[in-house]
């Protein structure tokens, strides 16, 4: 797996190189929060179900992202990890962790506005799935 990142004006993002659409969803994921919140300070405190679906693999990765950062702002939670992800036709269902927002202990870097089509790809080459995500911030 590799991580890349990209910065351009007022908006951010990584290209993602990875073994599987399993893991390049998750280390989508895990990265996103990385740009919300660097340290290593999210405990995996909660236990959540989340599903969502599209018509495409770029739709779809769009619109997990989408979720998260939406449950990020609504619940005022922050991703710990993805521990169980799965594929079932045009929808992903994931179990994940995470960690209440709690300003003594995080350090909320970023802001995502949201998570762009702007220079998305998601593709298989050379037998690895490779992805761009650029984050509107």
């Amino acid at each position: 797996m590799l991580v890349k990142y990209i910065d351009h004006t007022a908006d951010t993002g990584f290209i993602i190189h990875a073994k599987s659409l399993k893991e390049l969803f998750t280390v989508a994921a895990e990265e996103m929060f990385k740009i919300i919140c660097p340290d290593d300070t999210i405990k995996p405190k909660t236990k959540k179900r989340l599903t969502v679906s599209g018509d495409t693999k770029e739709e779809l990765l769009v619109n997990w992202l989408s979720e998260l950062n939406y449950h990020f702002e609504t619940q005022r939670i922050l991703l710990a990890k993805v521990d169980t992800l799965e594929f079932e036709n045009r929808a992903l269902a994931a179990t994940i962790y995470v960690d209440n927002i709690d300003l003594e202990r995080h350090s909320l870097e970023t802001e995502i506005k949201a998570v762009t089509y702007h220079q998305l790809y998601l593709k298989k080459e050379e037998g690895l799935w490779k992805a761009q995500v650029i984050f509107d911030l």
